[in-house]
């Protein structure tokens, strides 16, 4: 028979990713306003019952309400988390575009004839003049036009409307629609130098801004070391992520032989070099505080790894998973990997899958829709 008791976190766990899938795939089931009416309504309860529970009054089901309150926090989580129901994104405009502005958000990735880049869109204009406005877009810069890269934080002023995204033509197609839609992108743009005025340089993150810096620098570093184009995009995408200079065909045979994974820097990667650091550090595990050392070196080698590859989301998810990030700007991660992080080394009573669990909801917490694209990555990472 199986044992709900000693497996606490598998219980939250299951109980808050249904509430998530619940919100992406029946958005429309309750509006938020009902949702957050509901969510203080059970928190209320949960509360009103523990007080009398423990002033000796029966014994009410606080399990079964505190997990329908879990239910109901993935779904309103979704729902505040979804760009396109604000009444600021600009995919509610009705009118036609003039002209907007893009920040841009992200590093430039390299295709045969463009760059690549995800924006902000903070202003628009229409026949009426400037209006604010909240999204994000892909941007298509051409490579006859424009030399050099776009980078990140630079400010244009683009003439125009961008395109809405298309639907899969085929039945069966892999729905790049829909796969954009979980990173709150709608649009995209096609770019030539008449419709671009660059105006500026500001980075929305410093810290990604470095980070970004640290990648390319990262970059340059290995192409000096490693002989050969080939060779090069190679060493890029094992070591960083980096698959702009990979072919079709190679990306092919990658993936016939089931080793694409292998080219997105990952959970992989990081278990390696967290396995290579535990042996090294092997020795001072059982001296006085050896563990606390292991912990804190492990977390600052990883971290800079993480750094160096440009913050890239499938390394923050396997260094989340090991330790607290403190360098992530969401609180709830921070707080409940820390927690078990301490709680691991204090006592070998807690045990890893708990560890992993806990930082699951962290990293759910702050980016909600990442359980819709867990796996659909490598389908676009050339």
């Amino acid at each position: 028979m199986f044992r709900w008791a000693p497996y606490v976190f598998v219980r939250i766990t299951l109980f808050f990713l249904a509430g998530i899938l619940w919100g992406i795939y029946f958005p429309d089931s309750l509006n938020e306003t009902l949702a957050q009416a509901l969510l203080i309504i059970l928190a209320i309860t949960y509360c009103a019952f523990w007080y009398l529970q423990r002033r000796g009054w029966y014994a009410f089901p606080l399990g079964g309400i505190g997990l329908m309150f879990l239910l109901l926090v993935g779904y309103t989580l979704v729902l505040l988390r979804t760009d396109s129901r604000s009444h600021k994104h600009f995919l509610h405009e009705e009118q036609a575009w003039v002209a907007y502005k893009a920040v841009i958000n992200s590093f430039a990735q390299e295709k045969d004839k463009s760059w690549k880049v995800e924006a902000l869109i903070p202003e628009i204009r229409t026949a009426h003049g400037w209006k604010s406005s909240e999204g994000k877009i892909i941007l298509y810069f051409s490579k006859k036009d424009f030399e050099k890269a776009p980078a990140y934080g630079d400010v244009y002023l683009i003439q125009g409307s961008p395109m809405l995204l298309s639907a899969p033509a085929n039945p069966g197609e892999f729905d790049y629609k829909r796969f954009l839609s979980y990173r709150k992108i709608y649009y995209q743009d096609f770019l030539r130098e008449g419709q671009v005025l660059s105006l500026d340089h500001q980075p929305s993150s410093w810290f990604m801004h470095r980070a970004l810096q640290a990648r390319s620098w990262s970059m340059e570093q290995l192409h000096r070391v490693v002989e050969g184009k080939q060779e090069q995009a190679i060493a890029s995408a094992l070591v960083l992520g980096i698959t702009d200079g990979l072919d079709n065909e190679l990306l092919q045979a990658y993936s016939a032989t089931g080793a694409m994974h292998v080219l997105a820097v990952s959970g992989l990667h990081v278990g390696i070099i967290y396995a290579l650091l535990l042996l090294f550090l092997k020795p001072i595990a059982k001296r006085k505080g050896g563990k606390w050392t292991i912990a804190v070196v492990s977390l600052v080698v990883l971290w800079i790894y993480a750094f160096v590859t440009g913050l890239s989301p499938s390394v923050l998810r396997a260094v989340t998973f090991l330790f607290p990030p403190l360098l992530v700007s969401t609180i709830p991660v921070c707080f409940l990997c820390f927690l078990f992080i301490v709680l691991r080394t204090l006592s070998d009573h807690v045990g890893g899958f708990s560890v992993v669990l806990c930082s699951s909801i962290g990293h759910c917490l702050s980016a909600a829709f990442s359980i819709s694209v867990v796996g659909s990555t490598h389908l676009v990472a050339g």
